[in-house]
């Protein structure tokens, strides 16, 4: 059978995972920086990649409070989820499809967002990012990096549909069969055909 991939901010959940942990960087001074890349981010100056490396160098070598700051962001993001799109994607698993949450989200803030949602079993492909007390490891799934890391993830699985809330899917998007866009937690623009796709 061929695979289902869902995103996860915007698309699962109303929240973005990584933005709710931007803004509850401790100490202030280090999420005024974070926000500063933002701004950064949003003039062109910066790509996603980057924009997620400067946070999280930082954060990992300096950041107060991770546990913390980890646990607010994930309950701000899990608490804002999408019942009608999990529903949806279960259903998916329920018929014997391959289903797979993709996300630009670091796994160590998308992981216990599907736990919370009760998703834990889902394969996750996420932004890897760890800190081994000097360097930054870091490996995107945002863009274009997401659907590479699909075709290394099931290299022998077509890629039948795509759900997502955003444009930076379109790479994805165009491998599929077909896909669907959301927003708000209802289907909205859709290519292809696949079963259940649509409305």
């Amino acid at each position: 059978m061929e695979l289902v991939a869902f995103d996860l901010d915007g698309t699962l959940t109303d929240r973005d995972v990584f933005r709710e942990f931007i803004v509850r960087i401790r100490p202030p001074m280090q999420r005024l920086a974070a926000l500063a890349d933002v701004g950064r981010y949003g003039l062109g100056l910066m790509d996603n990649a980057a924009l997620k490396q400067s946070i999280l160098r930082r954060w990992f070598r300096s950041g107060a409070e991770r546990e913390r700051t980890v646990e607010e962001a994930v309950a701000a993001a899990a608490t804002s989820a999408f019942p009608e799109v999990i529903a949806w994607l279960r259903g998916y698993q329920r018929d014997g499809y391959p289903v797979v949450v993709a996300t630009g989200s670091p796994r160590f803030l998308a992981q216990p967002v599907l736990e919370r949602l009760g998703l834990e079993q889902l394969p996750l492909l996420a932004t890897e990012a760890s800190w081994d007390g000097d360097e930054l490891s870091f490996r995107s799934c945002h863009g274009a990096a997401k659907l590479e890391r699909l075709r290394e993830a099931y290299p022998d699985t077509e890629l039948g549909l795509v759900v997502s809330d955003s444009e930076v899917d379109r790479p994805a998007m165009a491998a599929a069969r077909a896909w669907v866009m959301v927003s708000g937690g209802q289907r909205g623009g859709a290519e292809g055909s696949f079963p259940g796709a649509q409305p």
